[in-house]
């Protein structure tokens, strides 16, 4: 059995194999980049989410999707410091640049949602993120990058003898989120320094 299933034995009833339900994710497209390296460490601020679907509640969503791609950059360890604004969601560029320029941050950093669909546990979830990167003092956009991702409800396999049954996430955007955070941290570790350099 894999290390991520889980079984339920069982003598009067099949056998039920659980897996967890894997993140499937779209190629990352990188449409804006610059054509050198970078050879400073940079600084960062990282502004609230945009969340471009109707929602009840943009504020929750935008600070929720923010925290979780923000600690996995911060996990990686991109810039020598990045800051995330604490507030009540998008505020709009202008007023994002200006932050950004006033708190001394080289770089300002723009995450937009403009798909996302909760299936919780029932059916499947999926989100798109599009990251774009400022450089703070000129205002020039750096790098754009989109990413999809969806945990797909699938359903039982029934081999007579045993059920496999595919699990779904309790947090779905979590692990979508943070799956799309890492493959687009990849082309900016690839451009920046190491942070302690």
């Amino acid at each position: 059995m894999a290390a991520c299933s889980h079984v339920s034995f069982s003598l009067t009833d099949q056998t039920k194999i659980y897996t967890d339900a894997p993140v499937r994710k779209s190629a990352l497209q990188v449409s804006v980049h610059p054509r050198g390296k970078q050879y400073t460490p940079l600084t960062a601020y990282f502004h609230p989410f945009l969340i471009q679907q109707e929602s009840a509640d943009h504020a929750a969503l935008s600070a929720s999707f923010t925290q979780i791609f923000y600690n996995v950059w911060t996990e990686d360890r991109l810039f020598s410091t990045m800051e995330l604004a604490r507030g009540y969601g998008y505020q709009g560029y202008s007023s994002a640049l200006a932050t950004a320029r006033r708190r001394g941050a080289d770089l300002l950093v723009i995450g937009k949602v403009p798909y996302f669909y909760d299936g919780t546990t029932l059916d499947d979830s999926a989100v798109t993120i599009q990251m774009d990167i400022y450089a703070a003092g000129s205002g020039t956009l750096l790098w754009t990058m989109l990413q999809s991702s969806r945990i797909e409800q699938r359903d039982p396999d029934d081999y007579v003898m045993v059920v496999h049954e595919t699990r779904l996430s309790h947090s779905p955007f979590n692990q979508m989120i943070r799956a799309i955070a890492k493959d687009m941290a990849v082309p900016l570790k690839a451009w920046l320094p190491d942070p302690d350099s």
